[in-house]
């Protein structure tokens, strides 16, 4: 499955000494990639779970904020079991929850991304939007068309 989010990401947004205390469980001062990209997995699989009514995922180019609240999400979902989450950091959680939610209801667009397609239809457009397609035989006449 595709990250949107890498353990680059993380550091960069909270250091890497952070990320390292959250991810080294058996105080080897080893930062443990293997659980990290599982959780940034996770958290992908979640925002494609919202993110999915309106956009084909996986995503071609996920936006810097859509990364961030993976990233967000990720970080809480690595933390929430140990001393390292604050009140902070599930605050960013629900925030990146209401935000995937946002994406769902086409009040947040992710601009250049294709848009889902309609397991009715097979075409562009998702399941209750306004989009209307008419399918239907070729035509045999038209106004042209002489009738004797």
């Amino acid at each position: 499955m595709t990250q949107y989010a890498t353990i680059e990401d993380m550091e960069l947004a909270f250091g890497a000494a952070y990320v390292l205390k959250l991810s080294d469980r058996d105080n080897t001062r080893v930062r443990n990639d293997a659980a990290l990209n599982s959780v940034l997995t996770k958290a992908t699989s979640l925002a494609n779970s919202y993110v999915d009514k309106k956009y084909a995922v996986p995503l071609v180019n996920p936006p810097d904020f859509l990364v961030s609240a993976v990233i967000d999400v990720a970080i809480y979902m690595q933390s929430r079991d140990r001393a390292t989450g604050t009140s902070e950091m599930r605050q960013r959680y629900e925030d990146a929850l209401k935000l995937f939610q946002q994406v769902a209801k086409g009040e947040v667009t992710l601009a250049g991304n294709e848009p889902a397609s309609n397991p009715d239809t097979g075409m562009p457009g998702t399941t209750g939007s306004d989009d209307v397609f008419v399918i239907s035989r070729e035509r045999y006449f038209d106004r042209k068309t002489e009738i004797i």
